[in-house]
């Protein structure tokens, strides 16, 4: 068994202060693990402020919502793609006698800051969809496009964009955004 820190001598310290068995430290370190795990799991905390007793009486906090963003694209791996695998990620519509639609390299989303990052070839815009409206184009000229969406205070279920090129179109699948609770 691997012990954080100070590995055996930790876990026999454990033992002797805690009067316990190899079987019991192990029970109580796998529970600790998964109490981890669990708490882990939160994105989103508030914090309470109150400046009333520093004098500042009245001053309000703006909350910010960040959605919990659930992506199908969390473990592709980019750098191994068929042109199969990524018609199975994308809609993908090319024009006749031209390039291929537009390439995606990655795909990165940051639920702690609520930003979806995409990188891209032979893009020139890419159009934003909140719940089948568009809501943000964003332009480029020419080599990799890098972009990046931030969900902050979204109010909206799906989102998705479409990547536009003189080759065509590449649609995203849908973004799930999901309210989370603040604790």
């Amino acid at each position: 068994m691997v012990c954080v820190g100070f590995g055996e001598d930790a876990e026999k310290h454990f033992m002797k202060v805690n009067n316990c068995t190899e079987i019991q430290f192990a029970t109580h370190l796998n529970k600790a693990l998964l109490e981890y795990e669990e708490r882990n799991k939160i994105y989103r905390w508030k914090i309470v402020v109150d400046l009333e007793k520093f004098g500042g009486k009245g001053i309000e906090f703006k909350q910010n919502n960040i959605p919990l963003i659930k992506s199908l694209y969390e473990n592709v791996e980019w750098n191994c793609l068929s042109f199969e695998d990524t018609k199975s990620l994308f809609e993908i519509k090319r024009n006749e006698n031209l390039l291929g639609a537009p390439k995606i390299v990655t795909i990165d989303v940051d639920n702690y800051q609520g930003i979806i990052q995409i990188k891209s070839l032979f893009t020139n815009k890419i159009q934003w969809f909140l719940d089948g409206t568009k809501i943000k184009t964003t332009y480029h000229t020419a080599g990799l496009f890098k972009t990046e969406f931030k969900v902050r205070n979204l109010i909206g279920r799906q989102l998705n964009f479409k990547l536009i090129g003189t080759g065509g179109e590449t649609i995203s699948k849908t973004f799930e955004l999901m309210l989370q609770e603040v604790l």
